[in-house]
């Protein structure tokens, strides 16, 4: 899936009266004398760039309507503000060299804020406020164009990172904003991450990238990743990108750059939590080929817990009058897994971070009586490597959050014509939602496993206004929800695996395994009082709502083991609905085994699967191979069941 761009040939309009930047030049603030002739300079509290007449008199100098800043050029700004330096062009800025700041103080490096109609920074060029001291932060940058169709293209680098600090705290990275009213196109390196610290390691600065009425591309990396600390990790910035974010025009959302705003490592204390990524597009396509990464900072330290993995939000949605939602088409890796402590800490594993992926029509309105919103708005991801939102491991497991995978319609009336615009969904990637497991090493006892994550595949869900074009879902990737394993459990805990749920208002096809196990207890020391698998998940359903379901995939929902009490199988059923439904897939819903030579062991009981269809005689089929089986033990748990519309299969 291509997210690239060819990038668009700038046309630059300096002005009648630009500063031109050769050479290596400070603009200085409130100089006296005032420079030469020709040369700029700047005023506190004022936003304006000012060209020298020679006469030392302000008040006769005139301002510069852009700003070029030449090949090979290196440009300093001096504050003009309390902690950054402001200018406003009522032309273009076109950047071919090097923009730096002078510093706040000793912890914090200026910051620089520039507008103007256009912006143009060719390749190998850099705006750099990141920390230079020991321990100093970085400085802001914002650049922004006014409400018109103008352009933002940005083709150098964007540094605002916190410093090292080799006997203390690091610096922090300075926020980087982009407001662009017109299109926005960048392959520069958007770097904004925490310095390293022997104390605490900064914390990554955020990103937020707008357009307001027009495209968004982008193939540069965005790293906003915390630094790590020998004491505590620093929490990555945020990093937010929308096309057409304040516009009833289609916005279009190309990404080709990583994106990393995991949380900081520490050494001896805490890791630090990710900062959240959201991509969303207005009433256009949103592509995405590239990796988004919200891991948890991990721990070294014995007695603190790791991060824990922060949201990663793709969403494509409907402006009020012009189009319905977008298609939206990723590939890459999603990762929002917790981090980990090590193997001989007694602290919790960290929770891994919800992932959302969003076609959303609901705000269609339509304003052509009889003409129906477009019907084919896609939620496609291709063959990822993994979408990955497990909690980590540790004494105590962390959980795993809910993963969304939808694509909504939008019921409408218009002159009594009713439909539905939901698209389909397709999906190629593994989505691994397990619940962290304790490590087997674990010094205190007892010991949970993290719960697994729900996972919910949807169409549009409203079957009585159904689009019978679309609204098809097609499952090829495995899907894990199960429970973190155990250790020493001294009580049943229920189940700590999470539901999946597939559902289409039209056609389902799934050929992916979907697990939701009860987590293990390992725990082997010939005693009834530790020892106690968890029950499977509460459900696993897959609904073709109107249509046919075809399962080929199979699905376990097994106990846990436990040496003195298995888990149960799946604790309602899986269920599998359509009008018509053939299966091919293996079902497993077996109870968790205990151990048989331990007098008074019980195993867990099977679970049940569910199928429902139009007419069981001739809507029906089954190749597969069904185990609902009770676990072993001193006593053997009861079986399940297998029922075609209430009736025994």
């Amino acid at each position: 899936m291509d997210a690239s761009f060819s990038p668009s040939i700038a046309l630059i309009n300096l002005g009648a009266n630009p500063a031109v930047i050769s050479g290596n030049k400070t603009i200085e603030v409130n100089p006296n004398p005032l420079p030469v002739i020709g040369e700029p300079f700047a005023l506190s509290a004022d936003n304006n760039l000012y060209i020298s007449n020679g006469d030392n008199n302000p008040l006769n100098d005139t301002v510069a309507t852009g700003l070029l800043v030449s090949p090979g050029a290196s440009l300093t700004l001096e504050l003009n503000m309390v902690s950054h330096a402001e200018f406003l062009f009522a032309n273009d800025v076109h950047i071919l060299g090097t923009v730096e700041t002078d510093d706040v103080d000793p912890l914090g490096r200026g910051g620089v804020m520039l507008t103007m109609k256009n912006y143009y920074a060719e390749e190998n060029t850099l705006i750099d406020t990141r920390g230079r001291l020991p321990g100093q932060s970085g400085g802001l940058i914002q650049l922004s164009t006014p409400p018109a169709f103008n352009f933002l293209f940005n083709h150098g680098d964007l540094i605002t990172s916190g410093a090292d600090n080799g006997g203390g705290n690091a610096g922090n990275g300075g926020a980087i904003t982009i407001i662009s009213w017109g299109p926005f196109e960048n392959t520069g390196n958007i770097i904004a991450i925490g310095g390293i610290g022997s104390l605490s390691g900064g914390e990554g600065g955020a990103v937020d990238i707008t357009t307001r009425d027009a495209y968004l591309y982008n193939s540069g990396a965005i790293a906003t990743h915390g630094g790590t600390g020998g004491d505590h990790g620093g929490p990555g910035g945020d990093v937010v990108i929308g096309a057409g974010i304040a516009s009833d025009l289609p916005s279009e959302l190309r990404n080709s750059g990583n994106i990393n705003t995991s949380g900081g490592l520490g050494l001896s204390s805490y890791g630090d939590f990710a900062g959240i990524i959201l991509l969303a597009a207005s009433s256009a396509e949103l592509k995405n080929n590239a990796d988004l990464i919200a891991t948890g900072g991990d721990t070294r330290g014995l007695v603190a817990n790791a991060g824990g993995g922060g949201q990663v939000r793709l969403i494509t949605f409907a402006s009020s009058t012009i189009a319905g939602g977008g298609h939206l088409r990723t590939a890459g890796s999603i990762l929002t897994y917790g981090g980990s402590v090590p193997a001989a800490s007694s602290r919790r594993g960290g929770n891994g971070g919800r992932i959302i992926l969003e076609v959303d029509a609901s705000g269609f309105i339509s304003g052509v009586p009889g003409v129906p919103p477009p019907t084919d708005q896609r939620l496609e991801i291709f063959g990822l490597n993994a979408i990955l939102g497990s909690g980590g491991d540790g004494n105590v497991g962390g959980n795993a959050a809910m993963q969304a995978i939808a694509n909504y319609g939008s019921s409408w009336l218009v002159n009594t014509y009713v439909d539905d615009n939901g698209g389909d969904v397709i999906n190629e990637a593994h989505i691994i939602a397990q619940g962290g497991n304790v490590t087997t090493t674990a010094v205190t006892s007892p010991a949970s496993g993290g719960l697994g994550g729900a996972v919910i595949i949807k169409t549009d869900d409203d079957p009585t206004v159904t689009n019978a074009a679309a609204e098809h879902l097609t499952n090829s990737g495995n899907i894990n929800t199960s429970g973190g394993n155990n250790w020493g459990l001294t009580a049943p805990n229920g189940n700590n695996a999470a539901t999946i749920n597939l559902y289409a208002a039209n056609d389902l096809h799934n050929s992916g395994k979907l697990s939701a196990n009860g987590g293990n207890d390992r725990v082997n020391d010939d005693s009834l009082t530790t020892g106690f698998g968890n029950d499977a998940a509460f459900v696993i359903s897959l609904k073709s709502e109107p249509g046919d379901l075809i399962n080929t995939g199979n699905i376990e929902a097994n106990g846990g083991d436990g040496e003195a009490l298995g888990g149960n199988g799946i604790v309602t059923a899986i269920t599998i609905e359509g009008v018509t439904v053939n299966n091919a897939g293996d079902l497993s819903a077996t109870g968790g085994n205990a151990d048989a030579a331990l007098a008074g062991s019980i195993g867990g009981n099977g679970g049940n699967l569910e199928f429902l269809v139009n007419n069981p005689l001739t809507d029906f089929t089954n190749t597969g191979v069904f185990n609902m089986s009770g676990g072993s033990g001193d006593t053997v748990g009861t079986d399940g069941n297998c029922q075609i519309n209430l009736l025994p299969c």
